[in-house]
């Protein structure tokens, strides 16, 4: 019923299909891309567990936006048969902005500052979780939550943790 009324809601033309139960072969693509999800999610899981020194179990607040990056980042890079990102397929354009590794810590200047209260720090430090594709911003994970930002300034924070170990 789901599927029939998707299908009259859309205006491009969908056909409608589906594959025997319990047969796992017949939805070869679809296995092989879960498959890839999962092993960029490990992937991601492993580095942010050796930065952290600790072990996650997937039930702390930050996993669905590692989850999501993780997607995000196989669509941004992974080349098709085409010879395309699927990024590119639909943006018509390859990903080019420069991002860090989920969950490293980050400067942000925060939104609606610029111009303002020009004495005051517009600065803040927050947990980088990724880019949202629609409109470019930074998702930086904070105490009060998460927030977006236009740029994120992960070169300034590396530059000054390294002056602090040398000092």
């Amino acid at each position: 019923v789901l599927k029939q009324r998707v299908r009259q809601e859309r205006p491009e033309r969908i056909v409608l299909a589906e594959s025997p139960v319990k047969e796992s072969q017949a939805n070869g693509a679809i296995e092989n891309a879960i498959k890839q999800d999962q092993g960029q999610i490990r992937t991601m899981k492993d580095c942010l567990e050796s930065r952290l020194g600790m072990k996650l179990t997937g039930e702390e607040t930050v996993f669905p936006w590692l989850e999501s990056h993780a997607a995000a980042t196989i669509i941004r890079h992974h080349v098709g048969q085409d010879g395309k990102t699927a990024y590119r397929r639909w943006k018509g354009k390859a990903f080019r902005r420069e991002i860090t590794e989920f969950g490293e810590t980050v400067l942000y200047l925060k939104m609606g500052t610029r111009g303002r209260d020009k004495l005051d720090s517009r600065w803040e430090t927050g947990v980088w979780m990724g880019v949202k594709d629609e409109t470019g911003e930074c998702i930086i994970g904070t105490s009060e939550g998460t927030v977006k930002a236009y740029r994120d300034y992960v070169q300034q924070v590396r530059k000054e943790l390294a002056t602090l170990k040398q000092g």
